[in-house]
C-alpha cells in the first residue's frame, strides 16, 4: 500500500500562555487570585508577568510561589509598545500603556501573541489580569534574563530555580525584558527595603487607578 502524502507542515501543540497582572500597591493575595479567575484562570499557564517595578511585590512573589510559576518582568518601553484592548488614560499616564495586565501578557510572549480578552478586575478592584497566548515563547528585545526571586517576609517559599540553559524551558524565578536588562531595571537589583519588608512603596509609586 502506498503511503499517503504528507503536506511538510510541522505540528504545533497547544500555545503557551501568560498571564499578566496589574495591581494596587496595598492589594491583597486574594485580590490577585480573584482578578487570575476572572481572566479565566491559572491552568495552562507558563508564567505571570508584570511591569518591572512591580516584579518585587511580595503578593505576586507569593501568587508565583502558590502557583509554581515564573514571574517575567517587563521594562516600560515594552509596556507601551503593546496594542492592548482596553484604553486608560490615567493608567497610560502612569504605565505607558492601555492596560498594564493586557501590555504585560502580550509583551512577556513577543511578536504573535495574542489577548484571549480584555483584562479582567477582582471585584475590590484592587487588581487586574489578561492571559495572552501564542504558538510558542517568544521573547521581548534582547531576551529575558532570569534572577532568583526572594521569597517575602511572610514565610513561602518562592521558586528560585533559573532556566534550564540546554532546553530553554521556563523554570520559576524572575524574568526581565531586554530592556529592563540593559538599562537600571528595579528588578535586576535589590528591591527597595520597603519592598523586601513587605511595606508600602513611596506615594510616587502607588497608583491611584486601577492598573
Amino acid at each position: 500500500m502506498t503511503a499517503a502524502p504528507t503536506t511538510g507542515k510541522p505540528t504545533t501543540g497547544k500555545p503557551t500562555r501568560i498571564a499578566g497582572l496589574g495591581f494596587r500597591a496595598r492589594a491583597p493575595l486574594a485580590s490577585l487570585r480573584a482578578a487570575l479567575d476572572a481572566a479565566g484562570g491559572p491552568a495552562g499557564l507558563a508564567a505571570l508577568a508584570t511591569a518591572s517595578a512591580k516584579a518585587e511585590a511580595p503578593v505576586l512573589h507569593a501568587l508565583a510561589a502558590e502557583l509554581g510559576l515564573p514571574i517575567r518582568a517587563i521594562a516600560a518601553p515594552d509596556l507601551a509598545a503593546q496594542p492592548t484592548l482596553t484604553r486608560s488614560a490615567r493608567v497610560e499616564a502612569l504605565h505607558g500603556a492601555g492596560s498594564l495586565a493586557e501590555a504585560a501578557a502580550l509583551a512577556a510572549l513577543g511578536p504573535g501573541a495574542r489577548l484571549l480578552g480584555p483584562r479582567a478586575a477582582a471585584p475590590d478592584g484592587m487588581a487586574t489580569a489578561a492571559i495572552a497566548e501564542a504558538p510558542t515563547i517568544g521573547a521581548v528585545p534582547g531576551s529575558p534574563r532570569d534572577l532568583d526571586a526572594k521569597a517575602p517576609r511572610s514565610g513561602l517559599k518562592v521558586p528560585h530555580q533559573v532556566r534550564d540553559s540546554g532546553d530553554g524551558a521556563l523554570r520559576p524565578g524572575i524574568e526581565v525584558s531586554g530592556r529592563a536588562r540593559d538599562g537600571a531595571s528595579e528588578s535586576a537589583h535589590p528591591a527597595p527595603d520597603h519592598v523586601r519588608d513587605g511595606g508600602a512603596p513611596a506615594a510616587t509609586d502607588v497608583p491611584r487607578t486601577i492598573p
